[in-house]
């Protein structure tokens, strides 16, 4: 496993536990989100190219063909548009996002973390 994925799925553990256990049930839909657009159905950048990453697309070979097909049209990862991007989960998607960092993705969430607890 990637230790950069590792660290992230830890904090994000971390933090989902948190705002459970503060009942900010709106933060946890934000949090649902990021995991839906990242962990699920998210592209990495590698050296400058786009890497399909999601186990949801990864999952299903229609959504991997769908998703590959949509590697032009990527949008740029941005933490407050990912948590406020809503989903549908019976469907192929129709928007993917593609991240350049994960261990800058863990510091993103922990900032934003901090501006809501």
């Amino acid at each position: 496993m990637d230790d950069s994925f590792a660290s992230f799925m830890h904090r994000f553990g971390e933090i989902g536990a948190a705002l459970s256990d503060l009942g900010k049930e709106e933060e946890l839909v934000m949090l649902q989100r990021l995991y839906w657009f990242f962990v699920e159905f998210g592209f990495v950048r590698e050296d400058g190219e786009p890497r399909l990453f999601g186990a949801g697309i990864m999952s299903s070979h229609g959504e991997t063909s769908h998703a590959w097909s949509m590697r032009d049209k990527l949008l740029d990862f941005n933490l407050a548009q990912v948590m406020s991007t809503e989903f549908r989960t019976d469907v192929i998607q129709d928007k993917y996002f593609i991240l350049d960092s994960i261990p800058q993705l863990e510091v993103d969430l922990d900032n934003w973390y901090k501006t809501i607890i």
